[in-house]
C-alpha cells in the first residue's frame, strides 16, 4: 500500500528530474522511519513531506532567477527590457540568454551585440548555473573581473574580439570546468597562474 502512495506521489509531484532525484533522497532519508511506523501514519508524513520539498527547491530556485534577472537589467545591455520583464523567468526569452527548466540562466551568447561597457559592471557572480558566455566582438573595455572564477559550471568562455586589457585574473584558474577560454584580440598582460 505504502508502496503504491509513493509511485502516485512521485508521477503527481515528479515535475522534472531535479524533483524526482530529491524526493528519492527523501524517501532514502526516512526509510528507517517509516518502516517503524503505523502504516498509515508514515503515509501521512511521507505525502506531507513530499507537498513541502517543491516548495523548498522553488524558493531557492525563485531568489536565483530574482538575483539573475536584477543583474540583466542593472547592467542596461538589453536597453529597456524592465517593461517587459512581466514575470521572474521573463528574461529567459530575450535576445542571447538560454535558460534551464527552472528558469535560470545557463547560457549568455551575444556576440557582435554592440555592447559598450565594461565586464566589471556586469553581476557575472549572479549566475551560478552558467556553462557557456559567449560576448565575443563587442566593445568590451576594462579587465576581467576575479569574480568570474566563481562561475564553477562555466565550460565556455569567449571574450575575443574587444578592447579589454590588464592582466588576467588568477581566479580564472578556478574554472576547473572549462573546455574552452578565447580571450584574443585584446590587450591582457601577464599570464594564468595555477
Amino acid at each position: 500500500w505504502l508502496d503504491s502512495i509513493l509511485s502516485a506521489s512521485l508521477s503527481i509531484r515528479a515535475g522534472g528530474g531535479r524533483l524526482l532525484f530529491i524526493y528519492l533522497i527523501l524517501i532514502t532519508a526516512f526509510h528507517s522511519t517509516i518502516a517503524s511506523m503505523d502504516v498509515v501514519c508514515s503515509g501521512v508524513v511521507l505525502l506531507m513531506i513530499l507537498a513541502i520539498a517543491p516548495v523548498a527547491v522553488a524558493a531557492k530556485e525563485s531568489a536565483v532567477n530574482l538575483l539573475e534577472a536584477k543583474a540583466l537589467l542593472q547592467s542596461g545591455w538589453w536597453g529597456d527590457s524592465s517593461t517587459t520583464a512581466t514575470n521572474i523567468s521573463a528574461h529567459c526569452h530575450w535576445s542571447g540568454i538560454i535558460c534551464n527548466d527552472a528558469g535560470s540562466v545557463t547560457e549568455l551568447l551575444l556576440p557582435g551585440y554592440g555592447i559598450h561597457d565594461s565586464l566589471t559592471n556586469f553581476g557575472v557572480s549572479s549566475f551560478p548555473n552558467l556553462v557557456r558566455l559567449d560576448l565575443s566582438g563587442n566593445k568590451l573595455y576594462g579587465t576581467i573581473p576575479h569574480q568570474i572564477g566563481a562561475l564553477s559550471k562555466l565550460t565556455h568562455l569567449t571574450l575575443s574580439n574587444n578592447f579589454m586589457e590588464g592582466f588576467i585574473p588568477s581566479s580564472i584558474a578556478n574554472l576547473t570546468t572549462l573546455v574552452i577560454l578565447d580571450l584574443s584580440y585584446n590587450s591582457f598582460s601577464g599570464r594564468i597562474d595555477r
